[in-house]
């Protein structure tokens, strides 16, 4: 009986550690009448990629491969978010990051122009399950677990 006991209660530990390790929360510091986001430092891990559509509302097939986004937001609201797909990194200087209900919007540019460019996580049940970057004719690269 004890053997049992025991073996449920490690099976219901494991699976725990397994939950956490996916998924994807961030501590941050919120404004509650802005909605703006301060003392925002976290990593994001991602196993595909893909194109979207929001036109068509069509993704194009998904690819495994390695995707992270780290977000570096001080306390006044500014930053730098760098985000890799397959090893190729992209800098960009955060000026504000939003909260709304489904996602974060965080408004960059490039270090090398001063172009605004909108980067987006996505928020399903209170945790992180994509990353995006709005591009030239409402489509999107997106990562995703």
């Amino acid at each position: 009986m004890k053997k049992i006991i025991f073996t449920i209660i490690s099976l219901t530990l494991s699976l725990l550690s397994v939950s956490k390790l996916y998924s994807q929360n961030g501590r941050y510091d919120l404004d509650p009448l802005t909605k703006r986001v301060t003392n925002y430092n976290v990593r994001y891990d991602f196993s595909y990629a893909y194109s979207y559509d929001f036109d068509l509302r069509e993704a194009s097939r998904a690819y495994s491969t390695k995707c992270i986004v780290v977000i570096e937001i001080n306390e006044y609201g500014t930053g730098r978010l760098v985000s890799s797909l397959a090893g190729d990194k992209v800098v960009c200087l955060v000026d504000s990051c939003i909260q709304y209900e489904t996602y974060f919007k965080f408004i960059c540019r490039n270090k090398e122009n001063l172009t605004p460019v909108i980067y987006k996580l996505g928020i399903t049940n209170n945790k992180v399950d994509k990353f995006w970057v709005e591009g030239d004719d409402n489509k999107a690269v997106v990562f995703s677990n």
